[in-house]
């Protein structure tokens, strides 16, 4: 597996707080590619990670997305930050 900086700028949660989850709605190509690589990164990381839970769940969490439970969202930030404890 390899290892991210665990800098206060660069933890699993900030880059799913950053990305561009609606990039595939974009007109314009540029900023579709670049969403598009960002999901296949941050795939890559969640499967290295072997995370229990669906992509839609973590941007429900790291947007404190209320169609989510709360008790779900609060279990899924847990393991996220603990994710980012880790490195």
């Amino acid at each position: 597996m390899t290892q991210t900086s665990n800098t206060t700028t660069d933890t699993l949660w900030t880059r799913l707080a950053q990305h561009d989850w609606f990039y595939m709605f974009s007109d314009d190509h540029r900023y579709w590619s670049a969403g598009f690589f960002s999901s296949q990164r941050l795939q890559d990381e969640l499967d290295e990670l072997r995370c229990p839970y669906p992509m839609e769940h973590l941007r429900q969490t790291v947007q404190d997305d209320n169609t989510l439970h709360a008790e779900t969202r609060t279990e899924i930030a847990n393991w996220i930050k603990g994710c980012d404890n880790v490195n």
